[in-house]
């Protein structure tokens, strides 16, 4: 009985589909356009993520070209700024120096005046010896030289 029961299902089944034959083959036909479709569609999608990659990877190196630039430009601010302090540096101890030479210009220009000064009272008491010598040797052409009192 049971291979009754099992032909009868699998005729009844038979029968079922042959009746059903040609709705099944429009469903079979649209399936495989689905998939088609589908297969084109995801063919698609791997072109455009490939596309993608390709610009995240050039925008990753042109980020890590400007962190490069970046870097660098940071470098040569940080020189600038070092040869600015080191500018620094040397203009205040080259007014240091200005003020050294000042100082040392204006105690050479007193010593100077001082000097100066003596000279002066000097010449001054030379010219009133010269003066007096020759007040002295004046009165005297008509006579005798007479001896100076030294």
């Amino acid at each position: 009985m049971d291979f009754t029961k099992r032909f009868s299902v699998v005729l009844a089944m038979s029968l079922a589909l042959m009746g059903c034959g040609s709705s099944l083959d429009k469903q079979v036909s649209q399936l495989s356009e689905t998939v088609k479709q589908l297969q084109q569609e995801t063919a698609q999608s791997k072109e455009a993520i490939g596309k993608l990659q390709q610009e995240v990877n050039q925008s990753k190196e042109s980020i890590s070209k400007l962190e490069q630039e970046g870097n660098q430009s940071k470098e040569f601010i940080g020189k600038l700024e070092q040869e600015g302090n080191q500018s620094k540096e040397a203009i205040s101890k080259l007014e240091q120096e200005k003020a050294s030479l000042k100082a040392d210009q204006d105690k050479g220009l007193a010593q100077l005046k001082e000097v100066v000064d003596k000279l002066q009272q000097e010449v001054a008491q030379a010219k009133e010896v010269i003066s007096k010598l020759g007040e002295e040797k004046t009165p005297g052409k008509a006579g005798p030289k007479q001896p100076s009192a030294r």
